[in-house]
């Protein structure tokens, strides 16, 4: 009985998994809700589930300016660095702030987790992900983080996205 009860709970957790793969895959609407609302939806659904307060500003940016295929790639960028938030940096806040700057769209996302040390190259399959959608834009990714003091993400590309691009 009690290998019947481990078998079960394990199909549980597995059944879990997919469903979370699942979500994660699946494209938001980006037509329908365009990107802020995709991220705050984003956030609304995280902080129902994890214990992790995160903000989210924005300024002089507009959904009209940026094509869809951007907003889905700045949307996956999001995503990819809160799930990297929430599984690595056992951070309480984390703060997005989305802006245009000199003609530049930056995304900046940091937390106030553990950090790393940033002499240690750490290049798992995200923040690779990450450094290819913003290379695809021609744009930078930049990395600051220190022990115990929280670790910052930063993105800047050309704006405005070129359509098609």
């Amino acid at each position: 009985m009690e290998v019947l009860n481990i078998i079960l709970q394990w199909a549980s957790t597995v059944i879990e998994k997919i469903r979370q793969i699942s979500r994660e895959l699946a494209s938001p609407n980006m037509h329908t809700i365009g990107l802020l609302e995709s991220i705050h939806s984003l956030i609304e659904d995280l902080i129902t589930v994890y214990p992790i307060k995160i903000e989210f500003h924005k300024k002089n940016i507009t959904e009209k300016t940026l094509t869809e295929k951007a907003q889905l790639n700045i949307f996956r960028i999001v995503q990819e660095q809160l799930n990297n938030i929430l599984k690595h940096s056992k951070a309480t806040y984390a703060l997005i702030e989305l802006f245009v700057h000199r003609k530049r769209l930056h995304l900046k996302i940091k937390d106030n987790g553990v950090g790393h040390d940033s002499l240690i190259p750490t290049k798992g399959v995200g923040i690779r992900n990450i450094e290819s959608r913003v290379e695809f834009y021609h744009g930078a990714t930049e990395v600051i983080t220190t022990i115990g003091e929280g670790y910052e993400l930063n993105i800047a590309i050309p704006y405005p996205l070129i359509e098609g691009v």
